[in-house]
């Protein structure tokens, strides 16, 4: 099978995230993914896009982000672009919290604890104002 993109562009606007998590996990599920882990890709995807939308762009409306959905026959990749600022880490923070105390969870850095735990592998590269977080999760066992 030949490597399949699709793009979606969505404006730097919270309440167009979920119309993305929902068509990355029809896309999912279309490609092989169980329903548990479409799941757990939508749920990395929105934390990528809303993290885009407050860190690069500090929630101001009317910005671009690009969603680049890639697939061949082993490998589902998805890249966030957008033109905001860029990320000063990757490493996954260190959540140090008692998860029985739901009253004091984490205020910042679950989004990339998720997706660091759920993901086979990302990478970000930021060059020429283009910011690139990519997340990949494997299709084929």
């Amino acid at each position: 099978m030949k490597k399949k993109t699709i793009t979606l562009t969505i404006d730097s606007n919270l309440e167009d995230v979920g119309l993305v998590g929902v068509s990355v996990h029809a896309l999912g599920k279309h490609l092989g993914l169980d329903e548990s882990c479409a799941d757990e890709v939508e749920i990395c995807v929105v934390e990528a896009v809303n993290n885009a939308i407050e860190h690069a762009y500090l929630y101001t409306p009317g910005h671009t982000i690009q969603i680049l959905v890639q697939s061949d026959e082993e490998m589902l990749s998805i890249a966030i672009k957008d033109t905001g600022n860029s990320m000063e880490q990757l490493d996954p923070p260190n959540l140090d919290f008692d998860p029985e105390d739901l009253d004091n969870l984490p205020e910042g850095g679950m989004g990339l604890y998720i997706i660091h735990n759920v993901m086979d592998r990302i990478s970000y590269d930021s060059e020429n104002g283009v910011n690139t977080f990519t997340m990949f999760r494997r299709l084929a066992a």
